[in-house]
């Protein structure tokens, strides 16, 4: 292949292959390579749609196997960019933005660890507080709490650049702890650091992090009469509420990200899988699924429709009967919040 000046960004392995995400310097553009016989050879296998001049990227696993990248947006870093691809990186899905309280700059993104997924690096470059090393928290590697900072007093040179990785996650008889690692100076040239380390072994479960529903929309730019839970934010049909229930960002389009359905064939049929991605920030947000056969007659009854999987990340439901020949499964999703 044509020689390329690149920089690595994130790298991971996933069910046998490695994933290498670069920067492509003079196109400044992120490319994703991958290898199947252990990095002895790679191949390019997609240009991820950031926009250019857009650096420090960051790459992870999420549930389900999808691939979620992430890069630095240098007009506002309290919100990070970032796209999914669903067929091991092949193609990606639109851009899309999370919010992140305290700013990020320099992303390092962990794998999931007791049930979460980690973010680190510097808090922005401009405004209150930069420079500092934020971690923050996820559920779904998508909706991130308000961070906390490992470190304060940070200068403007080598201060604050930090990696992290799994540790004992091969061995069965050693928990796997999440270690971060980060450059922190000792002067005030910011030229001479440390490398301090810092261990995460396990989260307690709490609220901490769930916000309610106008506590969660204060973090768009979303206008005053546009803010209600069955208000529209940006004229895409979407209500706020669904937007909410699903982790999306209200100010953007997410009818492309919404529900997604899969066919799953068996010794009994040919049946349709709905898959709805919940929020699992959300606080009192009752999901419920729908099906019909002709669009004018809706239910929930259990002998129509079965619940395959429900927690606080994911609903699936499928129809109970298989598909007839010719014939037609419809889902519909309501959300409410809970009285």
């Amino acid at each position: 292949s044509v020689p390329r000046v690149v920089r690595d960004e994130a790298s991971l392995v996933y069910d046998g292959v490695l994933y290498v995400l670069f920067r492509d310097l003079p196109a400044e553009r992120h490319r994703l390579y991958v290898s199947t016989d252990n990095g002895k050879s790679f191949k390019e296998r997609s240009v991820l749609p950031f926009a250019r001049l857009q650096g420090y990227g960051a790459m992870t696993v999420v549930d389900g196997g999808d691939l979620i990248a992430y890069t630095y947006n240098p007009d506002d870093e309290h919100y990070i960019q970032y796209s999914i691809s669903d067929d091991a990186g092949h193609t990606w899905s639109d851009v899309e933005t999370a919010y992140l309280a305290k700013r990020i700059r320099n992303p390092q993104l962990s794998e999931r660890i007791g049930g979460y997924y980690f973010m680190h690096g510097r808090s922005g470059h401009w405004g209150d507080d930069p420079r500092h090393l934020v971690l923050y928290t996820s559920r779904d590697g998508i909706n991130w709490d308000e961070g906390v900072f490992l470190n304060k007093g940070a200068t403007d040179d080598l201060d604050s650049y930090s990696t992290n990785a799994i540790i004992g996650r091969h061995d069965p008889d050693t928990p796997g702890r999440l270690l971060i690692q980060s450059s922190i100076a000792y002067d005030e040239t910011g030229r001479r650091v440390n490398v301090y380390h810092w261990w995460i072994e396990e989260v307690a479960e709490s609220e901490t992090g769930r916000l309610g529903y106008f506590d969660w929309i204060d973090g768009f730019d979303v206008p005053g009469d546009r803010r209600a839970p069955d208000a529209d934010a940006n004229g895409d049909g979407v209500a706020n509420l669904i937007k909410y229930a699903l982790g999306l960002d209200p100010s953007k389009s997410g009818s492309k990200r919404l529900l997604s359905t899969v066919t799953e064939v068996s010794e009994d049929g040919t049946f349709v899988v709905l898959e709805v991605r919940k929020n699992p920030y959300a606080l009192g947000i009752d999901y419920v699924v729908e099906g019909s056969e002709n669009l004018s007659e809706w239910s929930v009854d259990p002998e129509q429709l079965v619940v395959l999987e429900e927690d606080e990340h994911i609903l699936r439901t499928r129809t109970a009967a298989p598909l007839a020949e010719g014939g037609n499964g419809f889902f519909r999703l309501r959300v409410s919040i809970c009285e």
